[in-house]
This record gives structure tokens, sequence and C-alpha cells, in this order.
């Protein structure tokens, strides 16, 4: 398997953390993450899971045509990376949340991140195959 078929993989599979997320925030709303809630963190709620959603799908779609989705991949991860400050800032400030919280904060400060690394080397790899297929053609069509 290539290397840019590793990644899409990648992408999809840790792509339905945001969008599972995001789906249950939706549906249950503030009763996913706690016991009891008003209806302005309800709302809250179901407004951050929607965007959490559109995130992940955001990342899928990135998937099919990865080596040229660069400029996408890189706000999206700044999106998500500053999610994952805030939630840091949570940390510190109010204590640390549940497991699930956690693992989350490690996917937005951590593997996101390594992500848009990765993204990056396979759109370079795949510029500079592009600049040698090119070289080639013109040796072999002269």
């Amino acid at each position: 398997m290539t290397e840019k078929r590793l990644l899409q993989s990648a992408i999809l599979v840790f792509g339905l953390v945001p969008v599972l997320a995001g789906l249950a925030g939706m549906i249950l709303g503030a009763g996913f993450i706690a016991d009891a809630a008003d209806p302005s963190l309800d709302s809250h709620v179901r407004y951050l899971s929607g965007l959490l959603f559109g995130i992940g799908v955001a990342f899928w779609t990135s998937a099919p045509r990865i080596e040229t989705m660069g400029s996408r991949f890189r706000l999206l991860t700044a999106v998500v990376f500053a999610g994952g400050l805030a939630r840091l800032v949570g940390i510190v400030v109010v204590g640390i949340p549940s497991n699930s919280a956690v693992l989350a904060l490690g996917m937005e400060l951590v593997v996101t991140p390594l992500l848009c690394l990765w993204q990056a080397r396979v759109a370079h790899a795949g510029v500079q195959d592009a600049r040698t297929n090119k070289l080639n053609s013109r040796t072999v069509s002269k």
C-alpha cells in the first residue's frame, strides 16, 4: 500500500472520532456529556457537536485527493488545534475532565497535527513525482 493510501485510510479511521462524537452530541445534546443540562448548555453542546461533525466530514472529503488538499487540511488542523488549546485551558482552570475528553485532547493536540504533517509529506512527494514524470516524458519524446 502506498503512503498516500495509508494516509487516506488513517484520515477515514481517525475521522470517525469527530463524526461519531458530533452525531452523538447532536442527538443527545448535553446528556451526551453530563447528567443534567439546562436548555442553554444543551443548545451550545448541540451547536458545537454540529461543528465537530462538520469538521470530521470535511476531513473525510479531503481523503480522495489528499495530495491536493494542503490548504484545507491546514485550516481544519488549525481549527481543531485551537479547540484543543481551549480544552487545555479548561484543564488548567477547572481540572481534569473525563477520560474521553483527555483522549480527545490527544487527538486535537497530537494526532491531528501529525496527520497534517503527513499530508504535507504526501503532497510534496506528489509534486516531486509529477516533476520526475514530466522530465521523463520530455526525455522520451526527444
